[in-house]
């Protein structure tokens, strides 16, 4: 494999990383791998930016269109955490609230 390879794969591997730390419940609420995976996108992307993707040299707008993808990953990971965060702590206070009825139901049967 050449590092032109490697190069491409990991970016493979850091789009792979950006669906699934948004898609298993125990990776969307750790902070510490939500915002790994989002400077890992910022790093990487402003290095394709700026450097160019190897064996790619003669096909600027390929290494500007992944760039600029790997920028837009952020944004729209921060939008979509923010929102299941909320549907998830909404879930939580639901589910206590309807333990704590359930709990004074009990106490008024009694």
């Amino acid at each position: 494999m050449t590092f032109a390879d490697g190069v491409l794969f990991a970016v493979v591997i850091l789009i792979a990383a950006n669906h699934l730390v948004l898609r298993v419940e125990r990776l969307v609420r750790s902070d510490l791998a939500f915002w790994s995976v989002c400077t890992l996108d910022v790093l990487a992307g402003t290095a394709v930016l700026g450097v160019g993707l190897p064996g790619l040299e003669a096909v600027r707008p390929a290494s500007w269109v992944l760039g600029l993808l790997l920028f837009l990953h952020v944004a729209q990971n921060v939008s979509v955490r923010g929102r299941i965060l909320g549907r998830l702590r909404d879930a939580e206070e639901d589910a206590r609230r309807l333990r704590a009825e359930a709990l004074r139901s009990r106490v008024r049967e009694d």
